[in-house]
């Protein structure tokens, strides 16, 4: 009976190998979909410590950066992925080296990505998620029963606000960026004329929820 070595080409991948592919994706993965969300929502004025994360969805974030340039990202990262099972393992000095190099560039496309579809969703927003409230009787200005008209003229851009915030035309111009345990945080993004380049000022708001009797988010069929 022969004792015939399997040749090095063909050997299977092991468990331990399964393991550490999957521990170094999860770490680039976690690191591309924190970066993404942090400067998506900075670009809104909002902190990341603000909205309602799970782990879970920084590795779902990253799918936007990965997938971004006709997933250029995500075949580059399949490739290393192959070239580390094949050479880089033997070679874990250049190995470091590269994974170093790979988190700088990693930033900078989840910065950019996260940039453009901030600006993209202020330009296409039938993209987004209307959202309507209604407000307890005792959310003082809030209040429908508060006659917004009776605030004094110096006032006129908190009667503009009022009157956004207490709209219930269906589809709502307010769009929900995020929520926490306490708050909404919701987009008012003026359409602007199609005769002026540029977005118009757009302003977020945070909505108490100790406020709303109910909320009512509207999808689009896009």
């Amino acid at each position: 009976m022969s004792n015939e070595k399997v040749p090095p080409s063909i050997q299977k991948i092991s468990l331990g190998d399964v393991r550490d592919i999957l521990i170094i994706v999860g770490i680039f993965l976690f690191f591309t979909g924190w970066v993404y969300i942090y400067f998506f929502y900075n670009y809104f004025g909002l902190s990341i410590s603000l909205v309602n994360i799970s782990y879970a969805d920084y590795l779902v974030y990253s799918y936007n950066v990965l997938t971004s340039y006709f997933g250029a990202p995500l075949l580059v990262l399949v490739l290393l992925t192959f070239a580390y099972r094949k050479w880089l393992i033997k070679f874990i000095s250049m190995t470091i080296f590269l994974a170093v190099l790979l988190f700088p560039a990693l930033y900078l496309l989840a910065k950019q990505v996260a940039n453009k579809n901030a600006f993209e969703i202020r330009s296409f927003r039938q993209t987004m998620r209307h959202i309507s409230f209604v407000f307890k009787e005792d959310a003082d200005f809030l209040a429908y029963k508060f006659n917004n008209d009776s605030l004094p003229r110096s006032n006129k851009i908190v009667k503009a606000d009022l009157d956004i915030l207490k709209d219930t035309t269906i589809p709502s111009r307010l769009y929900l960026l995020g929520q926490n345990q306490e708050y909404f945080f919701v987009l008012f993004q003026d359409p602007g004329s199609s005769q002026i380049k540029g977005i118009p000022f757009g302003n977020v708001y945070f909505i108490n929820k100790t406020y709303v009797l109910y909320s009512k988010v509207t999808l689009t069929s896009n």
